[in-house]
């Protein structure tokens, strides 16, 4: 493993902005009667893609805070957020989001994006945003169901009539392995409710799906899964999952074919990321 390399570089970039549309997550927070934010916490902040189009919501001026366990995602954020809604105060810092670097009871909002599928103890991560959001303050967390992802999508090209069973199956070792090494969960959207309903701090959960569906040629799509295969470290976690080699090969194989049987055809990509809204009780 290469860790100099800073974490998610290979899929942190600007194609996040079209995630979310702006005026779909406007309605949410319009439908969600959120009150006045002096004040936000953007946990693992990454690019700041997420961060800057909620932010961009509010015309009143905002003191946001970000943190990232990376240098090099606390510098990139202080670029965009600069660039994006240069209306509101942005400081950023590096710091583990385990271990929240802020006082209590500090931010009216509080908000994450991918950030709990790379977590070994997620718990811990929501237990901190709560600890730092004030009474009444809002929490949103936006998290995939990416095992999910894979189905939708093989289930996309198997318009082809080519039999995908190959690629989610390893798709899903690849997830236990990760769980199983504490390296997170990349589903974790489908247990997300039961943890935050549990928290004896938060109130109501209500839950929104982002409306984004990408429609292109499949080839780039494919490339991109086909590239995932080459990576050493995300097949041995397919391996330690348990699944076997020719189980891999065949499923390459059919990422092979597929873009050959796909060709200047066009298929649907699904984005299926889940956005949490809770409140912390007054």
């Amino acid at each position: 493993m290469n860790t100099s390399r800073p974490h998610s570089i290979d899929y942190i970039d600007d194609e996040r902005y079209q995630w979310w549309s702006k005026p779909h997550l406007e309605s949410i927070v319009n439908r969600l009667e959120i009150g006045a934010v002096s004040s936000m916490l953007d946990v693992g902040v990454g690019g700041g893609h997420w961060g800057t189009l909620l932010a961009s919501l509010y015309t009143d001026r905002i003191e946001i805070a970000g943190v990232d366990v990376e240098q090099h995602w606390v510098t990139q954020s202080e670029y965009a957020y600069k660039e994006q809604v240069p209306q509101h105060c942005y400081t950023a810092s590096k710091g583990d989001a385990h271990h929240l670097p802020f006082d209590d009871r500090q931010f009216d909002l509080a908000t994450c994006q991918t950030l709990l599928m790379h977590c070994h103890t997620p718990r811990q991560v929501v237990n901190e945003m709560v600890r730092v959001t004030k009474p009444g303050g809002s929490l949103f967390i936006a998290e995939p169901m990416n095992y999910v992802n894979r189905v939708l999508l093989s289930s996309c090209l198997a318009a082809s009539e080519i039999d995908t069973t190959s690629l989610w199956k390893v798709w899903a070792y690849y997830n236990r392995a990760r769980q199983i090494a504490g390296y997170g969960d990349e589903n974790i959207a489908a247990t997300l409710p039961t943890l935050l309903r549990n928290h004896p701090d938060l109130t109501s959960i209500n839950a929104f799906q982002t409306e984004t569906i990408r429609i292109g040629q499949p080839d780039e799509t494919i490339q991109t899964i086909q590239s995932e295969f080459e990576k050493p470290q995300i097949v041995n976690h397919m391996m330690e999952g348990g699944a076997t080699r020719k189980q891999i090969d065949d499923a390459a194989s059919t990422l092979s074919r597929l873009r050959k049987k796909l060709e200047n055809q066009l298929v649907t990509s699904p984005t299926p990321l889940i956005l949490f809204a809770t409140q912390k009780h007054s």
